[in-house]
């Protein structure tokens, strides 16, 4: 049996960068130009290529989470969430700002970085994005059914 601690260690000395959408890649709701797998102890871990990258990433994943504390019935926003919560904020979060920019094109594959520039682009501020339109698919978003 593994030892987590451990694989925690070695997973934080190896993927110094960790890819804030983590979740959501490897569930297969996104993609990204900035990311890069690897194979530790037989799992999966997404580091992030760009520390650039990760930080605008972390800063949309922070304003999606803030503003979907409603939604997820949560009262403060708490930096680890249960693994349920953490999908909805990401693959719904992520699926809501695809259809706020780009409303004709529902159901193209998200690249995360072509998305967060695409809004930064049009927006200036993640702060600034459209939630009420974003929160609509993450509210609707719902992860696959437990077994």
């Amino acid at each position: 049996m593994l030892d987590e601690d451990a694989y925690q260690d070695a997973r934080a000395a190896h993927a110094r960068c960790p890819c804030i959408f983590e979740r959501a890649l490897l569930r297969g709701c996104a993609q990204c130009d900035a990311s890069a797998r690897h194979l530790l102890a037989e799992r999966e871990v997404v580091a992030c290529a760009a520390p650039q990258a990760q930080a605008r990433c972390a800063a949309l994943r922070q304003h999606l989470l803030e503003n979907a504390l409603f939604a997820l019935k949560l009262t403060h926003s708490a930096s680890a969430l249960p693994y349920a919560k953490e999908i909805k904020v990401q693959c719904g979060g992520l699926q809501g700002l695809q259809l706020a920019l780009s409303p004709d094109a529902p159901g193209a594959p998200i690249n995360i970085q072509g998305l967060v520039s695409q809004a930064l682009e049009r927006y200036h501020e993640l702060r600034l994005l459209p939630f009420p339109d974003i929160l609509k698919a993450l509210a609707r978003f719902e992860p696959r059914p437990r077994r």
